[in-house]
């Protein structure tokens, strides 16, 4: 007697159904076994203990089929019973198979220790072949091909249908095509500067790929969790794209562009203990990206210069600037790095440093030729520093005129604060400044609007 044990979701349980009547209608010395079968004698009784039943299936089985769909990928119990069949059969003499068939999902989906065994899809006339021809070899007895197919034509049709209904309205499988569609809309909502609408995206995204909010931590696509943390990150919203980036860096833990963006979103919900933790993680792949990666180095001097805002130790002052200075000589043509240079020498009280930093910084951005309002705003730092005010002023202006968004447009207010603060200018000077970034419109008091 060939004992087939179906692994499967709670919610799976029609299909589980339809895959014992198929292969007991087919064969009449084949026992099929699932948790949930509520036939006379079939799955666990009352009173029994579960995990004992579940493991003897386990144990005794010479085939293992396991019902794979967009719900069961986000159960573990699946997985656990998956290896505990393929472990047992790497420990035992006795052959056991595992026969992974696919509803509404790809084999790029299936993980755990199903990733690497050939699965079927289980509703197709096709997939579902395959695996009676799999359970007629089992048996040891081959009588020609053909006597099988008219005694099975019929089970199979049947089967399908009752595929096909427990499938009515259930989630598709999140292919290429399909993830493809998704990051579009998140793209578009980038392009609109529409972040608030990323929480309805969201959820409709859970919702057709049926994942309920509390399934949320199983890894969907690691482009869509990136598009998602950023978009949620550009929105303020640094909890969400933390969950999100830690979704992502479970599919590419070593990625240190997503570590990366995980210490902003670290950083955005003020967890700088954190963001440090992943920083030391970066360091720990790459010893070099701190120097040789712009946005890394970045991360590192942010993280010091705001340790500094807050306790006013100087050695975390210097600790950031020579990080930015480490990446400069890496990127000499980086005038995000030479700005940043020059703005912290400059509260490091290195006037002579700065100005060369701030020199570099227009060198660099005039042999690219961009006119961005990061580019703009820059420019009218270095004038600033060099004392061409009007000039400045000019830039600035044409810095509001691109309508940054306002996210960029705070961070460039901050950042001429914090310019008329290490230059030691009263506060009716950074009042024109801002005047001019709003439009020409002066504003009296340079904390805030």
């Amino acid at each position: 007697m060939v004992k087939v044990f179906v692994s499967h979701a709670h919610t799976d349980t029609a299909l589980a159904a339809a895959l014992k009547t198929l292969v007991t209608t087919v064969f009449d010395d084949v026992d099929v076994d699932y948790s949930s079968d509520g036939s006379a004698g079939g799955g666990i009784g009352i009173g029994a203990n579960w995990l004992g039943w579940i493991t003897e299936k386990v144990s005794t089985c010479d085939l293992a089929v396991v019902v794979v769909t967009p719900e069961s990928l986000a159960r573990p119990w699946l997985m656990w019973e998956s290896g505990a069949v393929a472990g047992m059969a790497l420990a035992s003499e006795r052959g056991r198979r595992i026969a992974p068939l696919l509803f509404r999902v790809n084999q790029d989906s299936v993980a755990g220790p199903l990733q690497h065994l050939k699965a079927e899809p289980g509703e197709t006339a096709q997939g579902i072949w395959r695996l009676i021809d799999a359970i007629w070899e089992m048996r040891g007895k081959q009588p020609p091909r053909e006597r099988l197919e008219p005694r099975a034509s019929w089970p199979v049709e049947t089967y399908l249908d009752h595929v096909r209904s427990a499938l009515h309205d259930r989630p598709q499988a999140l292919d290429e095509g399909g993830v493809q569609e998704w990051c579009n809309r998140l793209d578009v909502l980038r392009r609109r500067g529409m972040h608030s609408e990323v929480v309805h995206v969201h959820r409709a995204l859970l919702l057709a790929v049926g994942r309920e909010a509390a399934d949320d931590h199983v890894p969907l696509d690691v482009r869509l969790h990136r598009r998602l943390g950023e978009v949620y990150l550009e929105s303020g919203r640094g909890e969400d794209a933390v969950v999100q980036f830690r979704l992502a860096l479970r599919l590419f833990s070593r990625d240190i562009f997503l570590l990366h963006k995980l210490a902003l979103g670290q950083l955005e919900c003020r967890n700088r203990g954190e963001a440090i933790d992943t920083l030391e993680q970066i360091d720990a792949i790459d010893p070099t990206a701190s120097r040789a990666n712009p946005e890394v180095a970045g991360l590192k001097g942010r993280l010091h210069r705001e340790e500094w805002d807050q306790t006013g130790d100087r050695r975390h002052l210097q600790t950031a600037r020579d990080a930015y200075q480490a990446a400069l000589e890496h990127t000499p043509d980086s005038y995000y790095m030479a700005s940043n240079v020059g703005e912290l020498s400059l509260a490091l009280g290195e006037g002579d440093v700065a100005a060369r930093a701030y020199e570099q910084a227009v060198e660099a951005i005039r042999r690219s030729g961009e006119r961005s309002w990061w580019s703009l705003s820059t420019l009218a730092s270095a004038a600033i520093v060099r004392g061409g005010e009007a000039e400045a002023l000019q830039l600035l202006n044409e810095t509001g005129a691109l309508n940054p968004p306002p996210r960029d447009m705070e961070s460039i207010r901050q950042g001429l604060l914090r310019l008329q603060k290490h230059m030691g200018l009263p506060a009716d000077v950074a009042a024109r400044w801002l005047g001019a970034l709003l439009g020409g419109q002066a504003s009296s008091d340079p904390a805030a609007g």
